[in-house]
């Protein structure tokens, strides 16, 4: 009799060694959830789009603000819980494992800080467009003295 998958049903901590990604790839075993646990599709979808979508969401929000940029990296920790419980909860992965949060945490923090970063230039630009000017997408300039 087939059992019916329960949501939830995931692990708290890893049953295995908690740097098993890293091991079985260095051993030549397989490389292929170096970067995610469980699908691709999945880490795609929950990772990036869902929980990346959220940490430029709070970067944007962060910078709008005028608050400082360590802030949005704690706004993307913040978030690295939530996807974790996410994929605990909805996907059967495990909730505390030390190596994917770590992978969960970078990905989420680098997201705030681009989102921070992208709209503070925009603001110096748009504010205070005598004294700075866009230079690339996450950056400002001091305008050259005499130019208008």
């Amino acid at each position: 009799m087939a059992r019916i998958s329960v949501v939830g049903e995931g692990d708290i901590w890893p049953k295995t060694n908690p740097l098993q990604p890293i091991t079985d790839c260095l051993s030549g075993t397989s490389c292929a959830h170096v970067f995610y646990e469980g699908s691709g599709w999945i880490a795609l979808i929950l990772l990036l789009i869902i929980g990346g979508g959220c940490a430029l969401m709070a970067g944007r929000s962060v910078a709008r603000g005028w608050e400082p940029e360590w802030l949005a990296v704690a706004y993307g920790l913040l978030l690295t819980f939530a996807v974790r419980f996410l994929h605990f909860g909805l996907l059967k992965g495990t909730l505390m494992t030390p190596y994917y949060f770590l992978i969960d945490a970078i990905v989420l923090m680098l997201l705030a800080l681009a989102g921070y970063r992208y709209t503070r230039a925009a603001q110096m630009a748009t504010q205070y467009p005598w004294l700075y000017r866009r230079s690339g997408l996450f950056g400002w300039s001091a305008v050259p003295s005499g130019a208008k």
